[in-house]
C-alpha cells in the first residue's frame, strides 16, 4: 500500500470551496473506475481555511503510477488550475 498524502493552498476560501466543490466528480470517479484505489478524498481543513488535505491510498506503486496517466488525474489538474491553487505539496 502506497498512501500519498497531499496539501493543495489556495488564495481564499471561495477558491478553496470552488475546488472542493467541482472536484466531487472527479473524486468518486477517481474511487469507481481506477483500479488499486482505495480512497480519495479533497476536502477542507478545519484547522486552515486556505487548504484542502489530499488523501489517496493506493494499493502499489503500478495503480498510482497509471493514475497520473488517467483522464481523473487530468481532470483535477484543471479543477486545481481553474481554483487558483497557490501550491500542492505531495508527500507518497
Amino acid at each position: 500500500m502506497i498512501s500519498v498524502a497531499a496539501q493543495l493552498n489556495f488564495p481564499n476560501e471561495s477558491s478553496r470551496d470552488y475546488a472542493v466543490k467541482r472536484s466531487i466528480r472527479v473524486q468518486l470517479a477517481t474511487r469507481e473506475n481506477e483500479a488499486g484505489c482505495h480512497a480519495c478524498c479533497f476536502s477542507t481543513d478545519p484547522c486552515d481555511a486556505l487548504s484542502i488535505p489530499v488523501y489517496e491510498p493506493w494499493s502499489d506503486s503500478e495503480t498510482l503510477v497509471s493514475h497520473f496517466y488517467h483522464v481523473n488525474y487530468q481532470d483535477m489538474l484543471l479543477v486545481s488550475s481553474e481554483a487558483g491553487v497557490l501550491e500542492g505539496r505531495n508527500r507518497a
